[in-house]
């Protein structure tokens, strides 16, 4: 009997063993368990939020989705994929909304600011412009009267004491016409010269075109002759100028006129040629005439019809004439 007794009550103990050690086994189980989904729970919770870069694009996807579906005609709402772009296509309306509205009045007035400031800018430049022609014009004045002086004591005017009268030597040589013209102080533009003679043929064509070709012939030819026949030698740049706006206008208006012209300063020539005198009409005729041949106004053939005649008689006056041709 104690031996039964004996094998029961260990037979208990080792069953009580038995069931502590699975007590024990399923704790540890179950702790095992409830740690792995709390960590799993937390790998959860700590997601990579994605960058404004991939939510822009998504928004981009989205709109481009939601137009094609209007345009489509389908009445289906598409709802945003995610709730983070949600929240970012929410931010950008509360963004638009609060942006204040400019009034008209505040834009005009901006507006009006700175058109005075951009103004300003091109002022400055045309003042700087000005003053520094202003310091050339007066630097140039300068040398020229320089050289005034240095050609008057060369000349030995400085030395004179009737300064008011011109020397004799000006007077022979035509420097008086031009002085007088100079001191009358007559209009720039109404002075023929190279930078004036479009101008000034383009006025005489209209001219040309609105009244009678004959009265405008002869007194233009009229005009001409008195300016540049003197009893004193007139310069050679005034009397080419002259012959040269009797070209244009022969080239442009007609024959008519340098045909007029010529028949006018070979006659008076002529009548200047058999009356012979001390002044210088005659020289400044045959300039007229080797000018009008330079401009195409005169053949050749009557330049040495003249040079002929001059060397035929060959006199004094023959000899300076022909040195002019």
């Amino acid at each position: 009997m104690k031996g039964k007794w004996k094998q029961n009550t260990n037979k208990k103990k080792g069953n009580e063993v038995l069931e502590k050690c699975l007590v024990a086994v399923d704790e540890f189980i179950k702790k095992n368990a409830g740690e792995e989904d709390g960590a799993n729970d937390h790998g959860l919770r700590f997601v990579k939020k994605k960058s404004r870069k991939d939510l822009r694009k998504e928004t981009r996807k989205f709109k481009k989705a939601k137009m094609k579906n209007y345009y489509e005609g389908n009445k289906t709402l598409i709802e945003p994929p995610n709730e983070e772009l949600e929240k970012h296509t929410k931010k950008k309306r509360l963004k638009k909304k609060k942006k204040p509205k400019v009034n008209n009045e505040e834009v005009s007035t901006s507006e009006a600011t700175e058109q005075p400031n951009k103004s300003k800018k091109p002022s400055k430049k045309v003042n700087k412009l000005q003053e520094s022609r202003k310091i050339a014009l007066l630097e140039a004045n300068e040398q020229e009267d320089r050289e005034i002086k240095k050609l008057e004591k060369c000349l030995g005017l400085n030395k004179r004491k009737n300064k008011k009268s011109l020397p004799q030597s000006f007077v022979t040589d035509g420097l008086d016409y031009i002085l007088g013209i100079l001191d009358s102080g007559s209009n720039a533009e109404g002075i023929l010269s190279e930078p004036n003679m479009a101008w000034i043929s383009g006025q005489l064509e209209e001219l040309y075109m609105s009244s009678s070709r004959k009265d405008m012939t002869d007194m233009l030819t009229e005009v001409l002759l008195s300016a540049c026949v003197s009893s004193a030698l007139m310069p050679d740049r005034l009397l080419m100028e002259h012959v040269l706006l009797i070209s244009i206008l022969h080239h442009a208006v007609g024959l008519e006129v340098g045909a007029h012209f010529l028949e006018t300063v070979v006659r008076q020539f002529d009548e200047v040629y058999k009356n012979p005198s001390e002044t210088k009409e005659c020289d400044n005729l045959i300039s007229i005439i080797c000018h009008l041949y330079n401009f195409q106004v005169v053949h050749s053939v009557l330049v040495f019809d003249i040079l002929k005649h001059l060397v035929g008689d060959f006199r004094e006056k023959d000899i300076e004439l022909v040195l002019l041709c």
